[in-house]
């Protein structure tokens, strides 16, 4: 398993583990499937964020020099990249094992049983 996949497994049995108090009950197996992941790193976020805030002071310094097409570009690019910063990207872990492998689900599934198993014993 590479790191992208551990970090994957990690924040499903967190979500899985979330969603399993919230409700009081060890989740289906749908229900762990249906769980929304952040895929983005956290680095990568910040990134977005100092990308963002770049994009707003050239916005800013072209509108300022009355460059209007480009100010209006550098807005959008800096709206963009704040909230992609701000709410990253998620995917439900369906998807996600779409891509990589089903037997991700089975571990996910089995920490998740092993963590509220003992929270609720």
């Amino acid at each position: 398993m590479d790191r992208r996949e551990e970090r994957i497994l990690h924040r499903a049995e967190k979500a899985g583990v979330k969603l399993a108090k919230k409700e009081g009950r060890i989740p289906t197996r749908e229900e762990v499937l249906q769980t929304k992941i952040q895929i983005l790193s956290g680095s990568a976020r910040w990134t977005m964020f100092g990308g963002s805030l770049v994009s707003g002071f050239t916005c800013w310094y072209f509108l300022s020099h009355e460059m209007l097409s480009a100010g209006s570009v550098a807005a959008v690019l800096a709206a963009f990249l704040l909230l992609f910063s701000i709410f990253g990207i998620k995917r439900t872990l369906e998807t996600l094992a779409d891509q990589l492998s089903y037997e991700i689900v089975d571990v996910v599934f089995e920490a998740i049983g092993n963590v509220v198993g003992s929270v609720f014993d």
